[in-house]
């Protein structure tokens, strides 16, 4: 099942041992809980397989407890590939042991393999700081050992090892976290922010309390041990995030439609708007919303059973079993919330289960309500027919956040915190935080995070040293230097021309990529020599013109750098090919330029709107290329 969780060591059953270190220490967060299994064989295979194919960022975790004794493993996965393994085992009267790398990744499979064991694969976790606190801890692949061992074999091997330079404070120490000064030397540059917000998050779990399905108690992870049952019968489909409630919503002008209409279809399912579909950017509060009317149908009428579908995280049917799975949970529901329609872009059947169970849950007078990040006419590759569907109820939009709305949302994350945060404060944060609710919360939490952890008053001068001008670059200070990819933050390709002017009268050859005119694109650059592509599935006479195909476009561009001489390379609407060809595959074809030009005296650039990207998409270009915003 799916959820946002609330504590990080919440899969400790009562009478575990003490839970391991690990979490605690490091702050790692639980994030969104994409799957989670029993232990057995080719578990290990089915999350890995599972990170692969969605290209998550996150992390596959692996618990184990028995016989009063308990390991926990972390598979760090970047973009779908592992990067990062740690283990730590904590036997019976005995300092827990720590175990990095390849050794740790051989343990981590074999308590996968052990039907005690809990494995879960998390998703919209970073822990790239850990590769740098940990650099023995890099991994390239997670496999099975060449000579599989039994259990208490595995155990005896663990306490052969169990050298000072395995032990927990020895580790700490060495990343330079074992004593109080280094530790607060790390957590003031951010690397245990997540401790304060774990605290936070454990505090506010204490009011969720009551199960919304059986009325039963729950953890703090918002798991009802009284439903457990059923969700072994059907991990596929996720549960909602408990803290997604219509109060904890903060509302402002561009929103208030989307709320009004969602809080109607939640107080008379089926008979009012139906469908509702809101649409927005991404992190507007969209998915929030359609948790939001989930919870309060439950609340109002506890039989309901609402299934909650983000479609960024489930399995739609690779398979006739999982999609024959999918069809009977949706034959179910009473009502259900669709998230991400735009997730469904080109899979016709996928599409075309969920046109029939849309249809037939409406014409039962059951509620449907979905969301998307933009309006369902313009998302490429969706069936018109189900198109269409989606426009016979209510389509409506949230807008921008204005500052009023901004500072709103600043105030409850701080009030949630415990914290009293004046006004100026809240200015800077909401200055430096301008683009999504998600941002707005985690410079907030950085703000208290820091405060709380250094002792110190949470002044406006302690906000702007906290959240400074981040790792992204203004455009006005960046110097371009060769073998360098950059990623231009901006709504039009406007600066990434300015920047490539510059190189071209320096000595560069250009090689442009566009969706524009190539007339337009000549007088972006001033008339300065470049050779120009347009993007376009069209022939043109007077142009030069390339379909959007990776494989061409890497070829275009490999034998440009190849030349002699300093080169740079613009593509000037990355999200173009990510509708055409897919996140993946584009960034397979980042990856391949910007191994490339780094070789060489070349320069890759790409521009994009920031709203075009998921929250998770831009992370991970990021990752590949080095930020530039106007």
């Amino acid at each position: 099942m799916l959820e946002r969780s609330h504590d990080i060591n919440a899969l400790s059953a009562p009478g575990d041992a003490a839970p391991v270190s690990v979490l605690l220490e490091l702050g790692i967060p639980q994030g969104l809980v994409v799957s989670r299994w029993k232990g057995g064989d080719g578990v290990l295979d089915q999350a890995a397989e599972s990170a692969r194919s969605a290209s998550l960022n996150g992390y596959i975790k692996v618990v184990l407890s028995a016989e009063g004794e308990r390991s926990e493993s972390i598979l760090s996965v970047y973009a779908g590939s592992p990067s990062l393994c740690l283990h730590v085992f904590r036997p019976i009267g005995m300092d827990e042991l720590w175990f990095l790398g390849e050794k740790a990744s051989e343990y981590l499979w074999y308590d996968a393999c052990r039907p005690e064991a809990v494995v879960s694969l998390h998703s919209e976790v970073n822990l790239k700081d850990f590769e740098q606190l940990f650099p023995g801890a890099k991994v390239r692949r997670a496999e099975a050992p060449r000579n599989v061992l039994p259990p208490e074999k595995v155990r005896a091997d663990k306490l052969r090892r169990a050298e000072p330079e395995n032990t927990g404070g020895y580790l700490l120490a060495a990343a330079g976290l074992g004593t109080d000064d280094h530790r607060a030397e790390k957590q003031a540059r951010g690397v245990y922010d997540l401790v304060l917000q774990y605290h936070k998050m454990r505090a506010d779990s204490q009011g969720i309390g009551v199960c919304c399905d059986c009325g039963g108690p729950i953890d703090l992870l918002g798991y009802c041990p009284r439903c457990a049952s059923r969700e072994e019968e059907s991990p596929s489909i996720p549960r909602m995030d408990p803290r997604a409630s219509f109060s904890a919503f903060v509302g402002g002008p561009g929103s208030r439609f989307a709320e009004a209409a969602a809080r109607a279809v939640a107080a008379e399912p089926g008979r009012r708007y139906n469908p509702l579909v809101i649409h927005s950017r991404q992190g507007m509060g969209k998915s929030h919303l359609l948790q939001a009317v989930g919870h309060e149908m439950k609340r109002l009428r506890r039989e309901l059973n609402v299934v909650y579908l983000p479609l960024d995280s489930v399995d739609l049917g690779t398979t006739e079993a999982a999609r024959a799975s999918l069809r009977q949970e949706l034959d179910t529901a009473d009502a259900l919330l669709i998230d991400d329609v735009q997730m469904l872009s080109g899979r016709e059947g996928a599409q075309d289960d969920l046109m029939r169970a849309v249809n037939r849950l409406i014409a039962a007078g059951k509620q449907v309500v979905m969301t998307a990040d933009r309006e369902p006419r313009r998302i490429p590759s969706l069936a018109d027919r189900l198109a269409a569907r989606m426009e016979s109820g209510l389509v409506v939009e949230i807008g921008p956040l204005d500052q009023a709305t901004r500072i709103g949302m600043l105030r409850k994350v701080a009030s949630r915190g415990g914290c009293v945060v004046g006004d100026d404060v809240l200015e800077i944060v909401a200055e430096a935080c301008p683009d999504t609710a998600g941002q707005l919360e985690g410079g907030m939490n950085r703000v208290l995070a820091f405060a709380s952890l250094m002792g110190s008053e949470i002044t406006t001068e302690l906000a702007r040293e906290v959240l400074g001008p981040g790792n992204v670059t203004p455009i006005g200070e960046i110097e371009v230097r060769e073998g360098r990819s950059y990623i231009v933050l901006e709504p039009r390709p406007d600066r990434a021309y300015d920047l490539v002017g510059r190189q071209v009268d320096r000595g560069m050859r250009a090689l442009v990529f566009s969706r524009s005119n190539p007339g337009t694109v000549r007088d972006r650059l001033g008339g300065r020599k470049a050779d120009i592509y347009w993007l376009t599935e069209h022939e043109s006479r007077g142009s030069r013109t390339v379909p959007p195909s990776l494989e061409k476009i890497v070829m275009l561009a490999e034998d440009h750098v190849r030349r002699d001489g300093p080169s740079i390379v613009l593509l000037d609407d990355l999200h173009y090919l990510i509708s055409n060809a897919g996140f993946e595959g584009v960034i397979r074809f980042v990856r391949s330029l910007v191994d490339q030009v780094s070789e060489r005296r070349a320069v890759f650039m790409v521009s994009v709107s920031p709203d075009s990207l998921k929250v998770q998409e831009r992370s991970v270009l990021e990752r590949e290329m080095e930020p530039v915003r106007p």
